[in-house]
């Protein structure tokens, strides 16, 4: 898998979106739905509004996607739900990040974006490589990260802060998962 670990706040988490949105791709949240079919985000704004439902979501385009993402059925506490089974089907998977408090104390959750390097195509019954569509999308992604969000490696792991992000380390937030590192080791 082809993944950047990343460190944001949900403002860090807009010019990716809004990125892939210019890229021409839809967000599509990860959620259980109630009918076999998923919903699809095209703005900023509804991607927020979502956003208050859940952190991750799979970024698609008409380019790469060859077949829609494929919903399972399930039961759950007595009801049929639907999930996104993406096993087989090129897309960019994105899990935001986020601050919250505990024990009044700043965190920022971990997020990631990332896809599969082999894919099972059905048609063909072989494992094949993204579309490159898709790669070219995710190099876009990976060219804004690298270029407006500031590295880090306080150990063996190396990641990528938003700039929300790297303010709020410095005004005393902890990365979850790097509790015992201080900003300046963080951000050194």
């Amino acid at each position: 898998m082809a993944e950047i670990g990343l460190y944001l706040t949900e403002s860090d988490e807009l010019p990716l979106v809004t990125l892939a949105f210019q890229l021409g791709c839809t967000l599509v949240p990860d959620l259980l739905y109630s009918t076999p079919r998923y919903e699809h985000l095209g703005t900023a704004e509804r991607y927020k509004q979502s956003r208050a439902r859940t952190r991750a979501f799979y970024l698609i385009s008409g380019t790469f996607l060859h077949r829609p993402l494929e919903l399972r059925r399930i039961e759950k506490e007595n009801k049929t739900v639907y999930y996104i089974e993406n096993a087989d089907c090129p897309s960019i998977y994105f899990l935001g990040g986020g601050l919250f408090v505990e024990a009044d104390s700043q965190f920022i959750r971990p997020a990631s974006i990332g896809y599969k390097t082999k894919y099972w195509n059905q048609t063909n019954r072989e494992m094949e490589r993204p579309p490159t569509e898709l790669v070219v999308t995710y190099k876009a992604l990976q060219k804004l990260i690298r270029s407006s969000f500031r590295h880090a490696k306080p150990g063996r792991v190396s990641f990528w802060l938003g700039p929300e992000a790297v303010q709020a380390v410095q005004n005393g937030a902890k990365l979850v998962g790097y509790e015992k590192y201080s900003a300046q080791q963080l951000l050194e």
